[in-house]
């Protein structure tokens, strides 16, 4: 069991199992964001654990290339080749305990001469309508038992080394809350940690999450190790959630896209610090090639949030950014940004 650090600062070293974290403020899964450019980016700029985005167990059954592309080590990420590095968590998601069995042989195979991933997380959280359909997901939360087994029976088939954790919402909806039950379930089958966004499925991302469930949460099952997610967007509102709710860290999901300073003690990045930042996301993007260049214009509007220019300037390059087709569109742009007079430092 993973006892919470009694530290009074609000950032600090946090266990996960047997495995130490040097510090509470992780990068959170996200479909189609946490690739291999995205995790290296937030690794380098200070999350301390890599988690990548949510693989399914049916995908990796068949072994398609989509689906085994996704459990790809980025640099920087703990592997026998290098032990010193950050360590690295796979979310997996499912329905059928046996599948998760069979998907975590298949990791053995392709993992065999790396080190395991040091945390298996399990998705109970995806609102996503056609991940519930498949009864994934956060439809998990429908039948806490179903939960229990599944993680237990991960327990059963990873290294001893690895960690177990599970990322849940409030429940499907306001009339079925049941994130005690779920959590409960959880550590009941051998779980070292359990994040909370603290929204229903239904509510998807609308709304604002409600951190004092999140704090319940903990009260409940104070001797366990519980992460908020949802709604945190600043350094300055993680030290709240941890302050107020007692959790022992929080991730910082779409909080850190297009602002990996998140992670970072940096007081007040600059533009050109996120111009650098976004240069530098691109430039990974295009070294791993695990999709083509336009699939990186999703995250330019997050970047050019936090970049001060004129209206006209930053309007006529978001444009260009968002219709780059090559490498070279990207960075050519953000460097006319850059070295205009309209930049606000």
């Amino acid at each position: 069991m993973s006892i919470a650090s009694t530290s009074k600062t609000p950032f600090h070293s946090l266990n996960i199992g047997s495995l130490t974290l040097r510090t509470n403020t992780i990068q959170a899964p996200l479909a189609s964001y946490s690739d291999r450019a995205y995790r290296q980016l937030c690794i380098e700029y200070g999350s301390p654990l890599s988690t990548s985005e949510m693989v399914s167990v049916e995908g990796l059954l068949r072994e398609g290339e989509k689906t085994l592309a996704l459990i790809k080590r980025a640099k920087g990420e703990r592997s026998k080749n290098n032990p010193a590095g950050t360590p690295f968590s796979l979310q997996l998601f499912g329905s059928v305990p046996e599948s998760f069995e069979k998907a975590l042989d298949v990791l053995k195979k392709y993992y065999d001469g790396i080190t395991f991933p040091q945390v298996i997380d399990v998705n109970a959280a995806c609102p996503v309508p056609k991940v519930i359909r498949t009864a994934s997901g956060c439809a998990l939360m429908r039948d806490p038992a179903l939960l229990e087994k599944i993680v237990a029976t991960i327990k059963r088939n990873v290294p001893h080394t690895t960690a177990v954790s599970v990322k849940i919402r409030l429940g499907i909806d306001n009339n079925h809350i049941n994130f005690i039950d779920c959590a409960k379930a959880a550590f009941a089958a051998g779980a070292d940690a359990v994040a909370m966004h603290s929204r229903t499925a239904k509510d998807g991302y609308s709304g604002s999450a409600n951190h004092n469930f999140t704090k319940e949460l903990k009260e409940t099952l104070n001797d366990k190790t519980i992460l908020a997610s949802g709604d945190i967007f600043l350094r300055e509102t993680a030290k709240d959630i941890i302050a107020s709710t007692g959790v022992d860290g929080v991730l910082f999901a779409r909080g850190a896209i297009g602002n990996p300073f998140i992670f970072s003690e940096k007081a007040k990045p600059t533009s050109d610090d996120y111009i650098d930042a976004f240069k530098h996301h691109a430039e990974l993007h295009h070294h791993y090639n695990d999709s083509p260049i336009r699939d990186l214009r999703k995250v330019v509007p997050y970047y050019f949030k936090h970049i001060k220019a004129n209206t006209s300037l930053k309007e006529s390059k978001l444009f260009l950014c968002t219709r780059a087709s090559t490498i070279e569109d990207f960075l050519t742009t953000l460097e006319a940004l850059r070295k205009n007079e309209g930049l606000e430092k």
